[in-house]
């Protein structure tokens, strides 16, 4: 049993023990090793014990029908056994038939003849034994039949008692043991002289190890097998167990001049009929590529700001860095992480806007030799300080707005990132950084209601920039705007390509609106753009045309081909529209394809194909590689795999896996297929989870999150359809006087914002399917409309146009929103809101009107219903400048 360095065998004498009591024994002893309560065997039930309960069974009697034995040959050796072994991946429904049937044609005989051992344990319910309680029976396979046929009939044998048919006779078992053992030896002899045994090999599946059941601290099992020792007078056995995704097959035999050669060739063909290599292997993932600079990211930075130190690094109104002064605030930073004790493997937060001390964090922090933990500071401080525990960040960096939060924990060291003292030279000596120190830690949504942090080492960050600066086209030309979250993986295509080819990050400290877009689109200079789908979703129905741009990056969402196009359109056809794919814990994408409007007429455009150093696999439900064209669950290994979860073993060896032939893959939960074209199309997931704006959410983390109100008993949370869009909605069996509103509340102090679902529903009892899932069809559905109106029939023209952008946006009929109807909770988020600003502004307010309009963001913002739109629309329509400062949209 192998661990990543180690292997731990159990040796057993198969008079005593079976495969099955082996397996027993070690997964008690690895109960023990976790300090758990063994199960223990205590039971003496016997073979014998277990025939005395059947009527009928005759005694046992040798019988050779003088086959010879799979892969034999004359032994040179009466001792000495060599053996061979094949990980096939996936495990196989009808598995001895199958094999049954190849194995025929290899031996050639007709009828193939094969022993089939039978563990009788389910004849005494609940026994707990290791002991040998094996019995079994003999199959014949004719030539042509196919192995549902043989399975049919091995399973109507198994009904038959056909594994209890015979019993070892009184006279074996009062021989004395050494007259048995003389005349066994005398049989084996004779046997092996002439070649011919009792069937062509024995098919011994052991059945189905959980590789979680062996593992201890520090030692984590991969995979399991057995091997056994030849029998006297026995043909070969060949072991099977099925471990870990993976169907392990080995097969000894005594030592003989071209032993070895024969039991290769014999499981080659086994592996091949199972798991053809034409599915193992697919060019796709022929992506090795040596790297043309061994330098890490910390080192290339400071030879790029070696030779442009005049280049301007960060473009932010106000306060634009050249290489130079960039490279000196980084030190700063980092000196005074040193001082309080950072270095490698050291987590350090980082808390922050999409801003210049951000930027400058992130990078000090890589520089001090520690790993970067980006907040998003729009997170509420229950959740920042938990994040900060979980990672046990010793220090974590603050921007000054967010310095006087109740957010950092005891235990974490503050650092307020603008106190720093950026006019100093520090003396600070740039430490060694290698591939497998820590580059940043990033928390996802976990399914069981704690978020999870995802490890990046530099080696994997490293192989990502090695290609993403090549293919997305960035050079010291490149200006890109940061627009993503800092606390959004997708961030880190901004903040490292840019500077280690000598380009720009652009930033704006304004949150994300239809007049912050409009600027930086066409007044920023900016020509690249790192985005979710769903933003350049925006971007389209905001209609901005944008000149100059090189590229537009997507990753994070599924991107509909409809976006694509009217993209292409707005930014030009010299403008390359790149999608990708990959989830946080593959840093940041790891498949390419360039959209092109000709040959991607599908609804969604593809993935596209595994990058440098990386590969992808689809594996269906039993693990076993899909064809082309048939969906599979995508798998993905190479350079770019996370390290693991942080302080979460179970997680790791849930979802960091080993394929059969020892290749470290992460199982994402997404579904894909490969088209006829070559590439990936993303289809669908395996689980519960979904994404808003590019951000991954495990509903059960926002159920668990509701049910820590003392009001509620238990909740699920939903994604559901409202209008043309996906929002989420929670169901709650209240246990005490609670209102929606107090949920909404209690959970804005826990989570995200896009993690609190845009509606929430009382429900007496949460229905179930019969396999355990929540039946959403006998849900109550909150954005489902009647026929009757719910507006009042009185509202003036004003508010009607106001309406009529609300269900053009929302994909509802302006009849059915009531001037009281919060615009989240009709199933709107932050994008489609600002797209409904924008709309109101321009075709209800006017150009005179538009900076008072955006003056009332901070009234709108805390209710958004229609009537408050509209009274601030109403305010500001036609009447001049009011000469305010816009308001940005929180």
């Amino acid at each position: 049993m192998e661990g990543e360095h180690t292997s731990v065998a159990f040796r057993a004498n198969h008079e005593v023990m079976d495969g099955k009591g082996v397996v027993i024994w070690a997964t008690d002893v690895f109960r023990a090793l976790r300090g758990e309560e063994p199960h223990g065997a205590p039971d003496p039930v016997s073979v014998s014990d277990i025939f005395e309960d059947v009527t009928g069974a005759e005694d046992f009697s040798l019988t050779f029908d003088h086959l010879p034995a799979l892969g034999s040959c004359e032994p040179t050796h009466r001792s000495r056994t060599v053996s061979g072994r094949r990980s096939v991946q996936g495990t196989f429904p009808g598995l001895v038939a199958r094999l049954a049937v190849l194995l025929r044609g290899v031996t050639g005989t007709e009828p193939g003849v094969f022993y089939i051992p039978v563990d009788l344990r389910p004849r005494r319910p609940g026994v707990a034994s290791t002991a040998n309680l094996a019995s079994g029976f003999s199959l014949e396979v004719a030539p042509g039949e196919t192995w549902p046929t043989v399975h049919e009939r091995v399973l109507r044998l198994l009904e038959g008692d056909a594994a209890l048919g015979k019993s070892l006779s009184a006279d074996v078992l009062d021989t004395p043991l050494a007259e048995l053992d003389e005349a066994i030896a005398t049989m084996d002899g004779k046997i092996r002289e002439r070649g011919r045994y009792p069937a062509n090999a024995v098919l011994s599946h052991a059945g189905r190890i959980d590789p979680a059941d062996l593992h201890t601290p520090g030692f984590t099992a991969h995979t399991a097998y057995l091997t056994t020792r030849p029998e006297p007078g026995a043909p070969p056995v060949l072991d099977l167990v099925e471990v870990g995704g993976r169907t392990e097959i080995t097969l000894s035999w005594w030592d003989g001049p071209e032993t070895a050669e024969r039991i290769e060739a014999l499981l080659d063909e086994v592996a091949e009929g199972l798991s053809p290599a034409a599915l193992r292997h697919w060019p796709g993932n022929d992506t090795a590529t040596e790297s043309t600079d061994d330098a890490g990211i910390v080192e290339r930075f400071l030879r790029q700001a070696a030779e442009t130190p005049d280049a301007i690094a960060i473009d932010s109104p106000g306060d634009r860095l050249t290489y130079a002064e960039l490279a000196r605030r980084t030190a700063v930073v980092a000196a005074a992480l040193r001082d309080l004790g950072a270095g490698p493997d050291t987590v350090v937060g980082v808390l922050g806007d999409r801003s210049v001390s951000a930027t400058v964090a992130v990078w000090g922090v890589l520089r001090s030799g520690a790993a970067y933990l980006p907040m998003d500071a729009h997170n509420p401080d229950a959740r920042i300080a938990g994040l900060l525990r979980d990672a046990g960040a010793p220090v974590c960096l603050v921007q000054r707005p967010h310095h006087e939060r109740d957010c950092v924990p005891d235990g974490c060291t503050a650092v307020v990132i603008e106190d720093l003292d950026f006019t100093a030279e520090p003396a600070f000596q740039d430490v060694e950084i290698r591939d497998e120190h820590l580059a940043y830690v990033i928390y996802t949504s976990g399914s069981t209601g704690q978020p999870k942090g995802v490890q990046i080492e530099h080696g994997a960050l490293r192989t990502y920039l090695d290609w993403a600066i090549r293919d997305f086209g960035i050079d010291a030309g490149t200006r890109l705007p940061l627009l993503a979250s800092v606390g959004f993986d997708v961030a880190g295509t901004t903040f490292f390509p840019p500077l280690l080819a000598g380009g720009t990050i652009v930033l704006r400290p304004a949150e994300i609106s239809h007049a912050m877009l409009h600027e930086l689109l066409t007044g920023s200079g900016a020509n690249t753009l790192s985005l979710t789908p769903s933003h350049l979703a925006l971007i389209n129905r905001l209609g901005i045309r944008a000149t100059g741009f090189r590229a537009v990056i997507l990753a994070g969402e599924q991107l509909h081909t409809s976006v694509a196009r009217q993209a292409q359109d707005l930014f030009g056809p010299d403008c390359r529209i790149i999608n990708g794919y990959g989830p946080t814990e593959t840093t940041i994408t790891m498949t390419l394809h360039l959209f092109d409007k000709e040959t991607d007429t599908g609804s969604v455009v593809p993935i596209g194909v595994p990058t440098d150093n990386t590969t992808m696999f689809l594996l269906d439900a039993t693990g076993r590689f899909v064809p082309e064209g048939e969906p599979g669950e995508v798998y993905i290994g190479g350079a770019q795999l996370a390290r693991g979860y942080r302080g979460r073993p179970d997680l790791d060896r849930e979802r960091f896996v080993r394929l059969a032939d020892g290749t470290r893959v992460y199982r994402s939960g997404d579904i894909a297929r490969l088209l006829p074209s070559g590439e990936f199309e993303f289809l669908d997931r395996t689980d519960d989870q979904v994404k808003v704006l590019g951000h991954r959410i495990e509903p059960a983390e926002i159920a668990k999150a509701l049910e820590t109100h003392p009001a509620v008993g238990s909740a699920v949370v939903v994604p559901r359809t409202a209008g043309e869009h996906k929002a989420l909605c929670a169901y709650v069996i209240p246990i005490a006087e609670v209102t929606a509103g107090e949920l909404t509340e209690h959970l804005g102090g826990l989570l995200p914002k896009y993690m609190v679902p845009a509606a929430t529903v009382f429900v007496d009892d949460i229905p179930h399917t019969m396999n355990g899932k929540v039946d959403v069809r006998r849900l109550p559905d909150p954005f489902r409309r009647g026929d009757q109106p719910v507006a009042a029939g009185d509202r003036d023209e004003l508010t009607e146009s106001v309406a009529a952008i609300w269900a053009e946006v929302l994909g509802l009929n302006p009849d059915q929103i009531a001037g009281t109807a919060d615009f989240y909770a009709l199933g709107g988020n932050s994008v489609l809101f600002i797209s409904m600003l924008a709309s109101v502004s321009d075709e209800i307010v006017g150009d005179a009107g538009q900076e008072r309009f955006t003056a009332a963001l901070s009234r709108i913002v805390p209710e958004p219903t229609l009537s408050r739109v509209a009274e601030s629309a109403r305010e500001a329509k036609d009447l001049p400048s009011a000469g305010k400062d816009a308001e940005t949209i929180v």
